[in-house]
Order: structure tokens, then C-alpha cells, then sequence
């Protein structure tokens, strides 16, 4: 079997900062596409459309944490569709042992201040809980196998030396 061939692209991307201020707030500004919820007690990959996610599910034994006190319980999230992602991680506790997050929005293709940097695109399969989660929507059920395309930004530190410096979810395929 033959390796993929993978091409090197450069694309018009920028990065900010993005503070996280509820699911609800992720939803909006994403509008649609996917969302991947990282609790204590599991995982969960719901559908974001029309600025709302869907959290009915009838195929998880477990549903996530959303009444308010969802903070306590939230590990990471990804949020995504084909232009931009949000993505926020648990960062710790502030001197109060209040939960501090951290956060990044990036989006393609842009205008305004974007930059250009080299991008190389991958699929990885999916197994267990997310693509259990995943056969659930109409648009995947009858797919033996699931994959993510992730989209992997590469840049140069201080000494000129390459490497990847971010990466991000663009779909479920």
C-alpha cells in the first residue's frame, strides 16, 4: 500500500486569542460545524447549526455536563468548521482557585491582517466514542471508518529551524 503524498500549500491564515466564555458563545460565533467537548466523564461531539448545539444524543449512555456549572467539568474543546477553529484548553487555577482557560481562535483565508504560512493537511481515522458519537448524524451513518482532516501550520523559531506550530480540526469525513 502507498504512502499518502502530502503537499506543502500556503494559505492566508491569522490567530488570536480567544476567551472562553460559555458553549453558547462558541456556538454563535462559529455558527455551524462541529464541536468537540472534553469533560471529566467523557467525550462528546455534538452539531453546531444555525449559531446552537444539538445536544440530544441517543447513542451516548452519558451526556455532558451543561447547566451552568459546566466550567467545573470542561477539559479542552475544539470547535470547527472549514474556515476557523476555536480552541480552548483548561489552564489551571488563578490565586482565588478560580478555573483560568486559555484559548486561540484561527481562521483561513481571511482579509485584513492575515499572514502567510505553509499548511499541510492530514486525515487521522477515528475509533470509539467520538466516531460512535459521530454515526449518530445521517450525513456518516453506513461509514465503516471516520477521519478527521486536521490542517497542521508550519513556521520557524528564532534559529530558522521548521516545524509545526499549530494544528486544527476542518471536518469530519
Amino acid at each position: 500500500m502507498a504512502l499518502p503524498k502530502y503537499q506543502k500549500e500556503d494559505i492566508e491564515t491569522v490567530s488570536t486569542d480567544y476567551p472562553f466564555v460559555s458553549l453558547q458563545a462558541i456556538a454563535e460565533n462559529l455558527e455551524t460545524g462541529f464541536i468537540v467537548l472534553w469533560q471529566y466523564h467523557g467525550v462528546f461531539v455534538r452539531k453546531i447549526e444555525n449559531k446552537t448545539i444539538n445536544w440530544s444524543s441517543s447513542v451516548v449512555d452519558k451526556e455532558p455536563v451543561i447547566d451552568g456549572s459546566e466550567k467545573d467539568h470542561i477539559i479542552r474543546i475544539r470547535a470547527f468548521n472549514q474556515t476557523k477553529e476555536i480552541h480552548i484548553w483548561r489552564k489551571g487555577l488563578d490565586d482565588n482557585n478560580v478555573i483560568e482557560f486559555d484559548g486561540r481562535k484561527r481562521e483561513d483565508k481571511i482579509s485584513g491582517s492575515t499572514i502567510s504560512m505553509s499548511k499541510i493537511d492530514t486525515c487521522m481515522k477515528l475509533r470509539g466514542v467520538i466516531a460512535n458519537q459521530l454515526k449518530e448524524h445521517k450525513e456518516f451513518s453506513g461509514i465503516k471508518h471516520l477521519k478527521i482532516k486536521t490542517r497542521n501550520y508550519i513556521g520557524f523559531n528564532s534559529i530558522g529551524q521548521a516545524g509545526y506550530v499549530d494544528s486544527r480540526f476542518l471536518k469530519f469525513i
